[in-house]
């Protein structure tokens, strides 16, 4: 066993391929040179892995990576046997290729074996300290949320991680980080959401620790993105990405009519002269908190404060709106999907359910 352990249980390549093969019930390959080490911390690594998706699934395969690092540990992996969540202590590709295909009936690209055949386990999601992809493509169709997107990332190992000390990015956007090499991530998206286009772009001086399941490390982002004719962009911090998904940071909003941004957040919201908004974005889920500092509809120049709730039946913004010599009232609407605004006399305006 101990020589084992010394030259990296090699001979189990073959035996683990198979053995995952029959249990997710989906081919699974495993290139070498191939390591694993039950010890020191266990971790394995492989030239390869390539998974293919669920029988029925359309995909031509759930995930293929290159030069694959794999770290865990035994007590988690008890954990997960009892029904707690996945966790795991680092993963890293150097090149990774995924397909999230779901239809509205039918397989998903994700829908192993064990889905359907095994007793459901309800688990928390899983968890991922650093996640490290040196180059990533990942293609959405997901007809469920409607989401069709190609989306590609790149990491530069050089950068700093988040949460450790570095320049903020609005300096290191000055001092000259333009370059993509400069980045720590880069990631982009273009594609379709709920019928309408989608464009991404996401820029971070830092590294992406996917989840730091201890204490999940803030990460500077400066992003800008086009949902149907609203155009947004952000600039501030995102805390636990696929957690909480804290967000606190500087927004601005703009599109041809406040009815643009409606059809974004999927709230009816009236026909007005162009519009732009900037203020200060947070989300603590589930709730959308905006302060705006300075709003403009047509020659119109409003403030507020807004929450917007995506929970209920009937998705609820509330909150209040000012305005000081417009020609564009205050109004005190009902923003609601199938509601219609209209503006009323010029008082500060309450927003709630209808």
């Amino acid at each position: 066993m101990v020589l084992s352990e010394l030259v990296g249980w090699r001979y189990l390549r073959g035996p683990i391929e198979r053995y995952a093969t029959k249990a997710l019930g989906v081919p699974v390959r495993i290139a070498a040179p191939f390591r694993l080490h039950l010890l020191r911390p266990p971790q394995a690594s492989a030239g390869a892995l390539w998974v293919g998706a669920a029988p029925g699934s359309e995909a031509p395969f759930l995930v293929d990576a290159r030069e694959v690092l794999l770290r865990w540990r035994w007590r988690d992996v008890n954990d997960f046997r009892h029904g707690g969540p996945l966790r795991v202590v680092a993963l890293q590709a150097d090149q990774l290729e995924a397909h999230v295909l779901r239809p509205k009936e039918g397989v998903a690209s994700w829908q192993f074996k064990t889905d359907s055949e095994e007793p459901k386990v309800e688990r928390d999601a899983p968890r991922v300290e650093p996640v490290r992809l040196r180059q990533a493509a990942i293609h959405v169709n997901d007809a469920v949320t409607e989401v069709k997107v190609e989306a590609h990332a790149r990491m530069n190992e050089s950068a700093p991680a988040a949460g450790a000390a570095s320049a903020p990015a609005s300096a290191a956007s000055s001092a000259g980080a333009g370059a993509e090499g400069d980045f720590g991530l880069v990631a982009d998206a273009e594609g379709t959401w709920r019928g309408m286009p989608v464009k991404l772009e996401a820029r971070s001086p830092q590294v992406l620790p996917l989840l730091d399941e201890q204490q999940p490390a803030p990460l500077q982002i400066k992003a800008q993105a086009l949902i149907g004719r609203a155009r947004l962009a952000y600039d501030g911090v995102v805390h636990d990405p696929l957690g909480e998904r804290g967000i606190d940071g500087e927004v601005r909003i703009s599109g041809p009519s406040l009815g643009a941004v409606g059809e974004a957040l999927n709230v009816t919201l009236p026909t007005t002269p162009p519009f732009s908004l900037a203020g200060q974005l947070r989300h603590t889920d589930p709730v959308w908190h905006v302060a705006v500092r300075t709003a403009t509809i047509g020659k119109s120049a409003l403030r507020g404060t807004f929450a917007y709730d995506p929970q209920p039946a009937t998705p609820k913004l509330t909150g209040e709106l000012l305005g000081s010599g417009s020609t564009w009232p205050t109004w005190r609407p009902r923003w609601v999907p199938t509601a219609s605004l209209r503006p009323r006399r010029p008082t500060p305006a309450t927003v709630g359910r209808a």
